[in-house]
């Protein structure tokens, strides 16, 4: 990795010796370039740059000149350069002015190209008395001027002497005059130069968008990971660049065939999308050496970079043009901070940081370069290197990127080498550690299965209640191997029959342990103290459940929800009072109709949080004097989950029910019911709680 980073190095130190040499010795003087003795071979290609007659506000055409225009005076313009940074005599920015130069070539009569480049202000084109080229409108004033900007490669063939004659108008650029080299030579040669130019860009633009896409997309799987989503953006804002003013097939049908890049869309997205890059560079470089930047200073420069950015965005050209000269200053400051930041992570010998210095200097030198040769001072001899530096640039982050990856790809290859070896290790403790649990399960099971028998035996039996109660039936279905649903019976002589549903806090163990409380609690108060009555129950069941917990001491909060029913068969009465469950009866009516009847319970809890000074319960009595059907029961029936949209099955369903089966004989009501529930759940939903229902039929007299 050592070599291959000096290598790099070393590849672009060359690059940049190998363009250095000093300006060619062909230039014009006084408006006249003399080439009379250069062998236009198949390679040769002049730039015709030095100085050209200058007519400052004068627009003349070659007509002109026949006419003896050519009389008067001419000042001289260095070309290319602004007509704006002459060092002896600048002229204003906004004007126009003709340019004209007269060239020597060979004597022999041959075919040459002259390649006109981007001008940047609306341009006529003459050589000799043809017009070749015509771009955007000329005009002496801003209402009579049209911007565009589109190179032309023009073929002629000539001998001795051609004459070369170019206006040009500016209104809304902040340079103005020809800014590049105009280059004569070998048609052919000119010709592939330009067609390898344009695809050489046309491939940058490719891959500037392709590189782009694949970062967004890395970042939409890793949103984590920000510094992909500002690479991503780089490479789009490189790729506007080079789409709005490259030298390319593209360029050219956007602007002359589509019209769409007009100069004001053009110089917007221009200098956008290249004052954007730093802050975004910044961003990018702030990711990567979080240590070493500032948040406050990176959020700084993003913020009037876009405030920057909105004001071209809003205004024309001809406004926000003299301000690009004070915003490169300020960028040129951010530049300095990402330079510093750079050169600290490389002291620090933070990862890469030495291969992201090159890459951000390579651009810096070449911005460097590209303005002091539009300055007429050239240190390499070609006139746009920010887009090679931006390609070198790139290359680094790519091989930057690609060698993350890399690193990432080996630290898993390394835990895959190692992995089997720990997954042997770990699958031999979780294997031992399987059979503990499963033996730890078993003795587990075994005793919750013990318990089961402990509290069947607590429950009353079904003999027992059909000795009294010989129309009755129990769905008892806990969801677990015990229940935290009971019922309990007991009878009082031959005509009292004490009977309760009830439903405790939790299921399974919990449940269970609460159930027996329960149980032996209404022992007590129904064996043993002889209270019978219904209210009266509930109010010594919640005292004794809060003394049992503790729960004027603790925060504990459980409890049950019960229906208690006391049957006096002598007097043909039942008595209900309820904590939270009602209670159903079925009767019929006085018009001979039978009629499903509610009892509502009480809003209050045995047990639990407790506000009031005394909880007190309200008893409620029926006559029994006619055939009743009656039904106590706890809330896991109506709450449990099934059906084909996976819904509870719902009070008001399970009224129905009991009432379209109450009729049925005792028997085949349970039946019902259970295949019912059984049905509701299916295969796809398992027992949320534990159900228990109990009915009960009473003839009358």
């Amino acid at each position: 990795m050592k070599y291959l980073k000096k290598l790099i190095f070393y590849s672009i130190v060359l690059f940049f010796l190998s363009a250095c040499h000093s300006q060619t010795s062909i230039t014009s003087k006084q408006g006249k370039l003399d080439l009379h003795a250069m062998d236009f071979g198949s390679q040769a290609i002049v730039k015709l740059d030095g100085e050209w007659d200058f007519y400052w506000e004068q627009l003349l055409s070659p007509a002109d000149f026949a006419r003896g225009e050519d009389s008067i005076s001419p000042a001289r313009m260095l070309v290319p350069l602004s007509w704006t940074d002459l060092p002896e005599k600048s002229y204003p920015t906004y004007g126009y002015a003709t340019y004209r130069l007269a060239i020597q070539l060979p004597a022999h009569s041959q075919k040459y190209g002259i390649f006109i480049p981007k001008i940047w202000n609306a341009s006529k084109v003459w050589v000799n008395d043809s017009l070749v080229h015509e771009i955007g409108m000329i005009g002496k004033s801003l209402a009579d001027y049209e911007n565009k900007i589109l190179e032309k490669l023009i073929v002629f063939e000539a001998k001795d002497k051609i004459v070369m004659t170019i206006q040009v108008a500016n209104y809304d650029f902040f340079a103005a005059g020809l800014l590049q080299s105009v280059q004569l030579g070998n048609y052919q040669s000119l010709y592939e130069k330009t067609e390898f130019i344009s695809m050489w860009t046309l491939m940058w633009v490719g891959c500037l968008l392709i590189m782009g896409l694949y970062h967004f997309i890395l970042y939409f799987f890793r949103k984590n990971n920000i510094s992909t989503l500002y690479f991503a953006i780089i490479c789009l804002l490189i790729a506007a660049r080079l789409v709005v003013f490259g030298d390319h097939f593209l360029y050219e049908y956007l602007k002359v065939h589509w019209g769409i890049l007009t100069f004001a869309v053009q110089s917007k997205a221009y200098y956008i999308a290249t004052f954007l890059l730093i802050p975004v560079a910044l961003g990018y470089i702030g990711c990567l050496y979080g240590r070493e930047t500032s948040r406050k200073a990176i959020l700084v420069a993003q913020v009037l970079t876009g405030i920057y950015c909105a004001f071209l965005l809003i205004v024309p050209p001809q406004i926000f043009s003299p301000t690009i000269v004070y915003c490169q200053g300020l960028i040129g400051v951010f530049v300095l901070y990402l330079v510093f930041v750079l050169v600290k992570a490389a002291i620090r010998k933070r990862k890469e940081a030495l291969l992201q210095m090159v890459g951000i200097f390579t651009v810096v030198l070449a911005g460097i370069n590209d303005g002091l040769y539009s300055q007429g001072i050239v240190i390499i001899n070609i006139d746009e290197l920010i887009p090679v530096a931006f390609a070198v640039f790139l290359l680094l982050q790519i091989f930057i990127i690609a060698k993350r990856f890399s690193n990432a790809f080996n630290k898993v290859e390394d835990l895959s080498i190692n992995l089997e070896k720990k997954v042997e290790e770990r699958t031999m403790e979780v294997t031992q550690q399987k059979h503990e649990i499963e033996k730890k399960n078993e003795d587990i099971t075994a005793s919750i299965t013990y318990a089961k028998t402990i509290q069947a035996a607590m429950l009353p039996t079904e003999e027992e209640i059909a000795k009294f109660l010989p129309e009755h039936f129990i769905l008892f279905k806990p969801r677990d191997i015990v229940s935290g649903d009971f019922y309990w019976f007991q009878h009082i002589g031959e005509d009292l029959l004490v009977i309760a549903a009830a439903d405790c806090t939790g299921h399974g163990v919990p449940g269970a342990f609460m159930s027996m409380i329960g149980n032996d609690l209404l022992n007590d108060i129904v064996m043993a103290r002889g209270i019978i009555k219904p209210d009266q129950i509930l109010y010594e069941l919640h005292k004794g459940v809060r003394y049992a917990l503790k729960q004027e001491e603790n925060k504990n909060h459980d409890g049950m929800d019960i229906s208690i029913c006391t049957l006096n068969l002598a007097h043909k009465k039942l008595l209900y009072a309820g904590a939270m469950n009602p209670l159903y009866y079925v009767q019929t009516n006085e018009n001979k109709q039978a009629q499903l009847v509610e009892v509502k319970a009480d809003k209050k809890n045995i047990g639990g949080h407790q506000k009031e000074i005394e909880r007190v319960f309200t008893s409620h009595e029926i006559s029994i004097d006619q055939p009743t059907t009656f039904y106590i029961f706890s809330d896991g029936y109506q709450d449990q989950f099934g059906g084909e949209n996976g819904r509870k099955f719902m009070v008001k369903q399970f009224r129905e029910l009991l009432f379209s089966v109450h009729h049925l004989p005792i028997v085949e009501q349970h039946e019902a019911l259970n295949q019912t529930i059984t049905a509701w759940m299916g295969a796809k939903h398992k027992q949320i709680d534990d159900i228990l229902v109990m009915g009960i039929r009473l003839g009358g007299v």
